[in-house]
């Protein structure tokens, strides 16, 4: 039997990407180097010899609309929340059973008639914050493609095409999802990559790419685990920000005429597996 043995660390994909998208999106054009040429993430305002401040951290807070399928999702807008900091409006598609117990407050007896007023509350909220995009700086999604439930596959486009709309207008989207394939979806016609007929792990990270967004940033250290299709460029006008061979997954970036801009993220946690027997 393959055994492997892991070691989690301070460093995670999503933190570094995200925090990177913010900083840009907060202060004039969305691609901006130090003076040093480094990623504004690494770069630092000097207030003295003995005292470094990460940049991003002499920003205001960027404002930040996270959607993801379920609650527990938060836990990474907490992240950013805390190491940006950012002022995170997080709104979960869904709720399963477990929430309904609590949010209803009936854990062994639960009907329609319960969970009707927490549904068209939920609802409330989502349209509430869908209702102004451009109020964010970036909008985050980790949301599946699609559903084979009637009512969740049209919530679902219903949310994408408003999201198409915002990025056309200029607005900065992150994509986080390493299974899903958005072909025939409205999202497809501005990710910045497209799902081949081939799966794969993703083991490693052999660095940043030289793009100015990226350039820098310690991928070769934050590590990969994730298992989904293998992604390649949408268009010509779209760009890889990682190094890793072609036959491993990528992080993308698309920039459109209008301004906007999407970054799909194959990963978010920053993990490293040492394998056993060869297995890798």
């Amino acid at each position: 039997m393959t055994t492997n043995r892991s070691r989690s660390l301070t460093l995670s994909i999503f933190v570094v990407v995200t925090a990177a998208i913010l900083i840009l999106a907060v202060k004039g054009p969305f691609f901006r180097t130090s003076a040093s040429g480094r990623s504004p993430v690494m770069a630092a305002s000097m207030a003295g010899a003995e005292d470094a401040t990460p940049y991003c951290r002499t920003l205001p807070p960027p404002k930040v609309l996270y959607l993801a399928d379920l609650s527990p999702g938060e836990l990474l807008a907490e992240k950013l929340r805390a190491k940006i900091p950012a002022r995170v409006t997080f709104v979960p598609l869904f709720y399963q059973l477990l929430e309904w117990h609590h949010l209803c407050d009936k854990p062994l007896d639960m009907g329609d008639a319960d969970t009707a007023p927490v549904i068209r509350e939920g609802q409330a909220y989502l349209e509430q914050s869908l209702a102004d995009l451009s109020q964010y700086d970036v909008i985050i999604t980790q949301i599946a493609a699609s559903s084979t439930d009637t009512n969740m596959n049209q919530r679902l486009g219903d949310i994408q095409k408003r999201l198409v709309q915002r990025v056309r207008e200029g607005g900065k989207l992150v994509v986080i999802d390493p299974s899903s394939n958005f072909a025939n979806t409205p999202l497809a016609e501005i990710m910045p990559c497209k799902a081949t007929a081939v799966a794969t792990w993703t083991t490693a990270c052999q660095g940043a790419t030289d793009h100015p967004f990226s350039r820098g940033l310690p991928f070769e250290v934050t590590g990969s685990h994730t298992y989904g299709p293998l992604y390649e460029a949408a268009d010509a006008s779209c760009v890889p920000l990682t190094r890793n061979e072609s036959n491993r997954n990528r992080l993308w970036l698309r920039t459109l005429p209008g301004g906007g801009q999407t970054v799909y993220l194959y990963d978010v946690y920053g993990q490293t597996y040492l394998w056993a027997s060869g297995s890798n």
